[in-house]
C-alpha cells in the first residue's frame, strides 16, 4: 500500500529547471494558467517540446496586442486559403501535435487521422515523383546548405488540402498549429523579398502595414528542430518534412500511438533537455559528435 502510494505522489511530479520538485497542481509553463495535469501533462518544462510552445504563447500574445483587430489582416477566422499550400514543419513542432491528439482527441480518432496521411503522402507520391525521392533520401548528417537544397529543388506549391483541416474549414489543432500556420499572411521580417502569399495577399511588401515585424524572434524560430550541445558548438540540424510525410515514416509500417512516444527521439524531445537529445539522436543515428 505505501509503495503504490509513494508510486503515485512521485508520478504526480516533475523536475523544475531550478531542480526542485513541481506539482502537476502548479500552473503549466506555457503560460496558459491552467494547472500543469490539464495543460501539458506529458511535457518537461525544460524539454525542447516545452521552449517550442514556449514561442507559440509568445508569438500569441504579439498578435493579439498588434495585430488582431487593429489592422485590416486579409487572415480572418475561417480563411484556409493556405492550407492546401506545400509546407514542411519540424520534427518538434509535430511531436507537440501528436501530444495533442494523444491526450485530447484519443486513440480512434487519432488514427483516422494518421490512416487520412498516410493516403494522403501516398497520391503526392504519384503526383511528384521527383521531389517525393528527395523526401525519402537519408540526410542525416549533412550539414544545412545541403538540407536546404534538398528540400527546395523541384519542390510543389501545392499539396492536397492538410489533413487537420475540418468539415467546417477550421483547423483541428488550432491551439498547437505550427509555426509556419501562426505566421503565414500575417507576419514578416524586414529583409524578406517580395512574392504572392495567396490570392488574397497577392503583394507581400503591399501588406506589410497589416503585419507583424518579427525580427526579434528570427532568430529563435530559425533553431527550432535544430540543437546544439550545452547551447555551443554546430548545430545538428534536423529535417522538416510535411505532416503526412511525418505519419508516413512513423506509421505506415503499424507502429501504435504508444510506442510512437517511446521512440527514443520521441521520448527525448518531450522530457529531456536540448543536451540529452542532443546526445540520443547522435546515438540513433550513428552520427559522430559536431564540436567545431
Amino acid at each position: 500500500m505505501m509503495q503504490n502510494q509513494l508510486k503515485v505522489r512521485l508520478e504526480n511530479l516533475i523536475t523544475r529547471k531550478d531542480g526542485l520538485l513541481m506539482g502537476r497542481n502548479d500552473l503549466c509553463f506555457c503560460g496558459s494558467g491552467k494547472k500543469q495535469k490539464k495543460c501539458h501533462p506529458n511535457i518537461n518544462e525544460d524539454s525542447v517540446a516545452a521552449k517550442t510552445i514556449k514561442l507559440y504563447t509568445q508569438l500569441s500574445k504579439e498578435l493579439e496586442e498588434n495585430v488582431y483587430g487593429k489592422k485590416n489582416i486579409k487572415c480572418e477566422k475561417g480563411c484556409n486559403e493556405c492550407c492546401k499550400d506545400y509546407f514542411a514543419i519540424s520534427e518538434v513542432e509535430f511531436v507537440i501535435i501528436m501530444d495533442y491528439l494523444y491526450n485530447n482527441c484519443g486513440i480512434e480518432k487519432t488514427n483516422i487521422i494518421i490512416k487520412k496521411a498516410i493516403a494522403l503522402s501516398e497520391k503526392f507520391e504519384k503526383n511528384n515523383p521527383e521531389y517525393y525521392k528527395q523526401l525519402e533520401e537519408n540526410i542525416a548528417g549533412k550539414n544545412i546548405n545541403y538540407m536546404v537544397r534538398i528540400n527546395l529543388e523541384n519542390m510543389p506549391e501545392q499539396q492536397e488540402e492538410c489533413v487537420f483541416l475540418d468539415e467546417d474549414g477550421g483547423c483541428g489543432i488550432y491551439n498547437v498549429r505550427p509555426i509556419i500556420c501562426r505566421t503565414h499572411g500575417i507576419c514578416y521580417y524586414s529583409d524578406d523579398a517580395e512574392h504572392k502569399i495567396c490570392d488574397k495577399i497577392p503583394s507581400y511588401m503591399n501588406n506589410k502595414d497589416n503585419m507583424l515585424d518579427i525580427d526579434e524572434y528570427k532568430i529563435e524560430i530559425a533553431s527550432v528542430g535544430n540543437y546544439r550541445k550545452n547551447g555551443k558548438g554546430v548545430a545538428l540540424f534536423r529535417r522538416k518534412y510535411p505532416i503526412f510525410y511525418f505519419m508516413k515514416i512513423y506509421f505506415e509500417n503499424g507502429r501504435t500511438v504508444t510506442d510512437y512516444f517511446k521512440h527514443p527521439v520521441i521520448y527525448n524531445i518531450l522530457h529531456g533537455n536540448e543536451e540529452m537529445l542532443y546526445d540520443c539522436i547522435c546515438n540513433f543515428n550513428g552520427i559522430n559528435r559536431l564540436t567545431k
